[in-house]
């Protein structure tokens, strides 16, 4: 199960998921539209290449796709259902559907839907680099590094790319041909970063750093690879080097909004929050109908403390089209700093509406109960998180869950409940170190 307690927990974190839609200029966009990037090319591919019956199938799963870019999961798999009562085997109905399955959580769904598409239709590369950013996401990162090397085999043959030296002896005795191969692999050089996130999900970094200098190497003016290295710094605490990629993707793409709100996110990191809100703005200024944009500049002002800008950028990103549960969440958050308690509770309560089984969500409502005094209803909401996610037992990210519900149990009079959530609060996370009684 796709653990939504972190992403919810570490908005950041979780936004750096972001990854490249393939096109002549790099751009980078929100998930969702990234999940569609190699889509669209399929379904272009595929529509010329299918009868009218067929075709009629397309346009549904292309419309489908619109629904599902705006957030109606719902009506993306109605659309869908529909392609494929129309043709069976539309491999991009299953491996839309899928994108629907995993957003929803539901792994093994997406999975199956992907493995269908893969068998209706092997040699479509765009099946395995789309799978392998979800069996990447949901932590399977020996599988995505399997998907990746199948697309790199499949879009570059059986040569060996590891190294810019490995392309030229392949070709050697042909200038024009290792000219030409060189600019091919450029133009797909993001599988390699997308590879480097999976080999740094699992630990190795070696390899990862290997994959993003060849990456820059295959093509210089990408700010993806730089990004994606400087997230890696900021994992090894090398926040300086990190600073140093950033400002040389803002140099390599000055008109890219996406580039901003990175380094946005890593002046958030620094707690340099005028300078997170600059590049947000920036961002914002070069794309100003961006929903997601509008809901990251938010997150800043909540930091900061500064609500009323904070919701009025979060009903900026619902105007925009983003109706995530976590935009809800955010909005509750920045109601809740202002006070307004029941405002809070109304926007959790539409964001469980969206995912009723959200533990993020249930942890942001837990915490906005204790904040009006309702210990009850806090006990309620955390033990159901807990619940229906036993591994945050063991995860770092989750002491806060076990430090508010020791607040609750305090203040309800339960002093040794209170001291063992309070002590697993500061096992999982030394910061935590408080007297139990705080």
């Amino acid at each position: 199960m796709k653990n939504k307690l972190l992403g919810s927990l570490n908005k950041e974190k979780s936004m750096k998921k972001w990854v490249f839609k393939p096109q002549s200029r790099i751009r980078y966009h929100h998930p969702r539209l990234m999940q569609t990037a190699c889509l669209c090319l399929a379904l272009a591919t595929f529509a010329r290449a299918q009868n009218n019956n067929r075709s009629s199938a397309t346009d549904l799963v292309n419309s489908g796709m619109q629904h599902y870019i705006k957030g109606d999961h719902n009506a993306a798999l109605a659309e869908f259902e529909k392609a494929l009562e129309l043709d069976p085997k539309c491999a991009p109905a299953y491996s839309s559907r899928a994108h629907v399955h995993f957003a929803k959580g539901d792994i093994e769904a997406a999975k199956k839907d992907y493995n269908t598409a893969i068998k209706l239709s092997p040699k479509s590369s765009s099946h395995y680099l789309e799978r392998g950013q979800m069996l990447s996401m949901a932590g399977e990162h020996d599988a995505a590094i399997q998907d990746y090397n199948t697309y790199i085999k499949l879009n570059f043959g059986g040569v060996a790319l590891n190294t810019i030296g490995g392309i030229v002896n392949a070709f050697s005795g042909d200038a024009d041909a290792v000219k030409r191969n060189i600019q091919r692999v450029a133009e797909q050089s993001h599988v390699y970063v997308m590879r480097a996130q999976a080999f740094a999900g699992k630990g190795d970094i070696e390899s990862a750093m290997r994959d993003l200098d060849f990456a820059i190497n295959l093509d210089a003016n990408s700010a993806y690879p730089y990004l994606e290295r400087a997230q890696i710094h900021v994992q090894q605490g090398n926040l300086e080097a990190a600073t140093r990629d950033m400002g040389k993707a803002v140099e390599i793409e000055p008109e890219n909004a996406y580039v901003y709100y990175r380094r946005a996110a890593l002046h958030v990191e620094n707690k340099d929050f005028d300078a997170a809100l600059r590049d947000s703005d920036k961002a914002i200024e070069l794309e100003p109908t961006h929903d997601f944009f509008y809901s990251s500049r938010a997150a800043v002002h909540v930091k900061k403390g500064a609500f009323d800008a904070a919701i009025e950028d979060f009903d900026k990103a619902l105007e925009f089209g983003n109706k995530s549960e976590w935009v809800y969440v955010g909005r509750a958050e920045a109601h809740a700093g202002k006070g307004d308690f029941d405002a809070a509770l109304r926007d959790c309560e539409t964001a469980l509406e969206i995912d009723p089984k959200n533990s993020g969500t249930l942890f942001r409502r837990g915490k906005i109960f204790n904040q009006k005094g309702d210990s009850a209803a806090v006990l309620r909401d955390l033990d159901t998180c807990l619940e229906l996610e036993p591994m945050l037992a063991t995860l770092k990210y989750s002491a806060p869950v076990y430090h508010e519900r020791g607040k609750a149990h305090f203040k309800l009079g339960d002093s040794d409940a209170a001291r063992r959530d309070f002590d697993k609060a500061r096992e999982l996370d030394p910061k935590f170190s408080e007297p139990w009684y705080e």
